[in-house]
């Protein structure tokens, strides 16, 4: 490259880093990232929600429990797939830039989603209904893969230091608030419509709803430029060429630390907030629409509580808030399903309230960790391909296995177990990792 090559390169990569530093701004980034994150839990937790009426719907069976086992293997199938998608666009983003893997993940996980609300139902066409819902929710799997772990590692890398626990907290209330929107439109829907026209048709609305989010969040991002950190190392040509390679090679600690603590992390918040509303309307027999409208208010205080979490995080650590809310899960899950058996609404909400500190505290706190484990070259790979692999055990098997562990056994309290045998591995795997909010990220 000769000299004037080489002026043109600088002047150009100058260029870029001045208009990252001027559309970078850490709330408009932080809230682009939070919106597709509200759109992937969304679009998972409208299908959560929504088991108990769409198992009949497309697994017919004799026994109710069976259908809704069935409906709930289809949850879990969008969870398996998700470490394929977390390789696929952690390459894409630390190779080619987080924006373009942020793009593409918000474009599908919305089409999927919207594509679930025109399948036609078992008694429409047969087996070919659960076959392609179960090829959808594959779809949204891959495309989810890369989602929130993009997400975090984009705000990560463009917030100010010293406050990567904040603006990432903003994010993870996007996830949260998803899983509030899905309760909400699920909630309306099952109030303003019958049992036959939601049967009918009236379970199709929210799936459609995923459109005009995705546009909303598509808008936001095409907006934004590249992370200045991602920059940085493109402009010096030490991108990963095979990011998964250097991470198994290089970064195997770091992985492995965000396998075991987003082990614990995914199987807390899906029980929380996909198995305990099966739990309220499969066992405890509340009505749907109460169920729904229970949860959506319980998620929305743990979405005004997760920021202030984040801003606590960068001043006293990540750890003490994580550890407080995997202890709290540890005595108060139990309690609450031992407790939520006679349909009594204040105490059945009072419980999940109190579920809403330690989903809040792990959520808020644990999420802005991951980004602080490996350098940018393969950071979007590094938490991607971590975090994916665990939520397949963690989260997508969780409703199954919680669902599964009451039957086998006949009491009602067994799936916490589950939740707290999660609790105690993100315990020893947090006692590992070392706090370094006050460093700067890794390059």
């Amino acid at each position: 490259m000769d000299s004037s090559q080489t002026n043109k390169f600088h002047a150009e990569a100058s260029t870029i880093n001045a208009l990252a530093a001027v559309r970078l701004d850490p709330w408009r980034v932080s809230l682009a990232a939070a919106i597709g994150s509200f759109l992937e839990y969304y679009d998972f937790g409208v299908y959560g929600v929504l088991a108990i009426s769409l198992a009949p719907l497309f697994f017919p069976a004799g026994d109710a429990t069976a259908s809704l086992l069935s409906a709930l293997l289809v949850y879990a199938f969008a969870f398996v797939v998700r470490p394929i998608g977390a390789v696929f666009f952690g390459w894409l983003g630390d190779r080619h830039g987080r924006k373009n893997a942020l793009i593409a993940t918000i474009i599908g996980m919305g089409l999927a989603s919207a594509l679930v609300g025109v399948l036609p139902t078992y008694a429409r066409i047969g087996s070919l209904a659960p076959i392609l819902l179960v090829l959808l929710r594959i779809a949204q799997g891959f495309f989810a893969g890369g989602e929130v772990s993009g997400a975090a590692t984009y705000v990560a890398e463009c917030a100010p230091e010293g406050r990567r626990g904040f603006f990432g907290s903003i994010n993870v209330a996007g996830v949260v608030a998803g899983g509030a929107g899905a309760a909400i439109t699920a909630a309306i829907v099952r109030t303003m419509v019958s049992h036959t026209a939601l049967l009918s048709w009236g379970w199709r609305i929210p799936f459609f709803l995923s459109l005009p989010l995705l546009f909303v969040g598509l808008y936001a991002r095409l907006r934004l430029a590249d992370s200045p950190h991602f920059l940085e190392v493109a402009e010096r040509h030490e991108t990963a060429k095979a990011p998964l390679h250097t991470v198994l090679t290089q970064h195997l600690g770091g992985l492995l630390q965000t396998m075991g603590l987003a082990f614990g992390m995914t199987l807390t918040g899906l029980f929380s907030s996909v198995y305990l509303f099966i739990y309220l309307v499969h066992v405890v027999k509340l009505p749907l629409a109460w169920a729904s409208w229970v949860f959506a208010i319980v998620e929305l205080v743990a979405v005004g509580l997760i920021p202030l979490v984040g801003w606590l995080s960068d001043r006293i650590g990540r750890k003490p808030p994580v550890v407080l809310g995997f202890l709290g899960y540890l005595v108060i899950t139990p309690l609450s399903m031992i407790v939520m058996h006679d349909q009594n609404l204040a105490l059945d909400a009072f419980m999940l309230l109190l579920l809403a500190v330690p989903h809040a505290a792990v959520q808020g706190a644990a999420y802005p960790i991951y980004p602080e484990l490996f350098p940018t070259r393969v950071r979007y790979t590094g938490m991607a391909t971590g975090f994916n692999v665990a939520i397949v055990l963690g989260g997508g098997l969780a409703p199954y296995i919680s669902t599964l562990l009451a039957g086998l056994t006949g009491a009602s309290w067994a799936p916490s177990l589950y939740v707290m045998f999660g609790s105690v591995v993100a315990l020893i795997t947090l006692a590992t990792i070392r706090d370094v909010r006050r460093s700067p990220l890794a390059d």
